[in-house]
């Protein structure tokens, strides 16, 4: 098991939330939107995932954060690394 996997309606689809401990959902809304309107567009995939990968390791919450802690798009930070400063991903 992961963490605890929510899942919200964003427009028209439903998109998985994954908490997990040490990550936090982005304080920031408006970077929040951002991600779950790419998300949403993409058919419920990563909008920063590398093409080449499968389905299931593209789509959100991806491979890289369900497994490696890593979140590229910033949907998820960890909670003792937040910082206004914090960049977003260039595909938004």
């Amino acid at each position: 098991m992961y963490g605890m996997i929510l899942q919200i309606n964003f427009g028209k689809k439903m998109i998985k939330i994954l908490r997990k401990e040490g990550w936090e959902l982005n304080p920031n809304d408006k970077i929040v939107n951002a991600i779950l309107k790419r998300i949403e567009l993409n058919n419920g995939e990563c909008p920063c995932d590398n093409p080449g990968k499968t389905v299931e390791e593209r789509t959100c919450p991806c491979k890289e954060y369900r497994e490696n802690n890593i979140c590229h798009c910033t949907l998820y930070l960890k909670n003792e690394s937040f910082s206004k400063d914090t960049n977003k991903c260039k595909n938004l």
